[in-house]
């Protein structure tokens, strides 16, 4: 290491002499730039500088503020050398001809986007790195497999590998945070499903039975997938977790799960066949927005809020609430009881009429109040038998989307025309 560290810095040396593209990228970082061989070389020890750039909407497109910006489409190999603890954040972001990178063994953090919409064919991951940022291999579609060492104790969320040609993860057995089943990434305890490669090839996937949570944009353009099954376990699904599932057919969720957040199967065109069970009480914007094939959806009594927007532009669907039979038993046993007492009251009527006639007047006044009595307790008793009438939140809606909907006491959660009807 010390040799290759003494052959760096001599290069370096000889291309400041006879001068080649240089300057620092960190403290005590330097980096120079041979054209030659279209290689950038960085020596020295300590922390990469971090970058963010900016976006041109005049232009539609980024302006990079890495010091070699004026090479980054060019670069193909990446040499660093050992001693680098931190690769810097957008360090290597949409350099797309770079095809090989050595990241050296004292590599402890991986920054955010370091080497999205590279061109990458493997990464190899020194067993010093502890933690992956953000977007941190994201576009790189030459990638096919992502190898993480028992190091690596934080990969933070949102399309850290979200790269369309990964067939699967492999994690170190050793890793004390993360663990790999049939290719996908888990938790340790496999509680949370954290990401599925994009690039498998099967059409059908089933979440095994223990995953309690899945991840905010884990099947992100999972665009294989036909049908997904989903365990009892499970009791919440983020947002984005299955948008732009294109080909997404059929999925069965399990009465465990209370919430659908926003977008969550947004833009899964194809997905027909969708089973809610009772225990769902909120569906949130865009839920299902842009499922284009879906005709009727059956939704619980449970439910007690639809957003909106939930079915936007999905033109062809229906809702229709299902039928509880306590209810239906709820409004029958009022008016039972009520013809009940009636008889009972006439029958007593009848009986005391045919009294004697010093007793007439006495007993007609105690039929009537008998029956007052009655018919108040009769009233009472379907006062309570009738089902309790709430308030259902639905948020306000434009015309453009299907009619205005409002508040609604004692109504079913959606009150306004989603597609071409709401029953």
């Amino acid at each position: 290491m010390k040799r290759l560290s003494l052959l760096l810095l001599a290069a370096f040396c000889c291309l400041v002499v006879f001068g080649a593209p240089h300057g620092k990228c960190g403290k005590n970082l330097k980096w120079y730039y041979d054209k030659r061989s279209k290689t950038l070389s960085i020596t020295g020890s300590g922390p990469m500088d971090d970058y963010q750039s900016d976006y041109n909407y005049t232009t539609g497109k980024s302006v990079y503020k890495t010091p070699w910006k004026k090479y980054h489409t060019q670069i193909e190999n990446v040499i660093m050398a050992e001693g680098i603890t931190h690769i810097g954040n957008e360090a290597f972001e949409d350099d797309e001809a770079l095809r090989n990178c050595k990241i050296p063994g004292t590599v402890v953090t991986i920054g955010k986007s370091a080497f999205s919409g590279t061109g990458l064919t493997r990464v190899v991951l020194p067993p010093s790195v502890q933690k992956i940022g953000r977007y941190a291999f994201s576009r790189c579609y030459e990638l096919t497999r992502m190898d993480i060492p028992a190091s690596v104790t934080e990969i933070e969320p949102w399309f850290a590998f979200a790269d369309r040609n990964i067939t699967a993860f492999y994690v170190d057995p050793q890793n004390p945070r993360y663990c790999s089943v049939g290719g996908v990434l888990f938790d340790k305890p496999m509680t949370r499903l954290l990401m599925y490669p994009l690039g498998n090839p099967a059409t059908s996937y089933t979440v095994p039975d223990g995953v309690e949570k899945i991840e905010e944009v884990s099947f992100y353009r999972a665009e294989k997938l036909k049908t997904l099954v989903l365990p009892e376990s499970l009791k919440k699904i983020d947002s984005k977790a299955f948008e732009y599932c294109g080909n997404l057919e059929s999925v069965n969720i399990p009465g465990s799960v209370s919430r659908i957040e926003s977008e969550t199967f947004g833009s899964c065109y194809k997905l027909r066949d969708l089973k809610l069970s009772e225990g769902l009480t909120y569906v949130g914007k865009g839920a299902f927005e842009y499922c284009k094939a879906l005709t009727e959806v059956e939704v619980p009594t449970t439910v007690s809020e639809i957003h909106a927007d939930a079915f936007k532009n999905s033109p062809n669907v229906k809702l229709r609430k299902a039928v509880k039979q306590t209810e239906a038993v709820a409004q029958a046993s009022p008016k039972k009881t009520q013809q009940q007492t009636r008889q009972q009251t006439k029958s007593q009527g009848q009986a005391q009429k045919a009294a004697t006639p010093a007793k007439a007047n006495t007993v007609s006044k105690a039929a009537t109040t008998t029956k007052a009595a009655t018919t108040a307790t009769a009233t009472t008793a379907a006062t309570k038998a009738e089902p309790e009438k709430k308030e259902t939140k639905v948020y306000p809606r434009t015309t453009k989307y299907g009619g205005p909907i409002t508040r609604h006491r004692g109504l079913a959660p959606w009150t306004g025309v989603v597609g071409s009807g709401v029953y």
